[in-house]
């Protein structure tokens, strides 16, 4: 691939520390943040009604995320999602109490 005389590039820099990806504009994807690893992703709790996004490769090596308003379709994945971690801890929990007492 040859250069482009005078094409614009920008600078993305990673969330969490400070390694840098100059790409051109077309190449980033627009996100709320980019990270170079997931340590550096987003700490934060969501706000009420926000789902975040996760967009891989958002510009170049940099993964990217993005926060945004959920749908009624996000909502009941998440409620869906939700219950079957529960049902998951449960059942591990009872797994865990029946292999001690046959154990025992």
């Amino acid at each position: 691939m040859g250069k482009r005389k005078g094409a614009v590039k920008v600078t993305v820099q990673c969330h969490g520390c400070d390694k840098t990806q100059t790409l051109r504009p077309s190449k980033i994807e627009r996100c709320d943040a980019y990270a170079c690893t997931w340590e550096h992703g987003p700490r934060e709790e969501l706000a009420p009604g926000l789902v975040r996004e996760i967009v891989y490769n958002a510009a170049g090596g940099f993964w990217g995320w993005r926060d945004v308003l959920a749908t009624e379709e996000d909502a009941q994945a998440v409620r869906r999602a939700r219950e079957i971690a529960v049902l998951g801890v449960a059942e591990s929990v009872v797994h865990d109490a029946a292999r001690r007492m046959a154990s025992d």
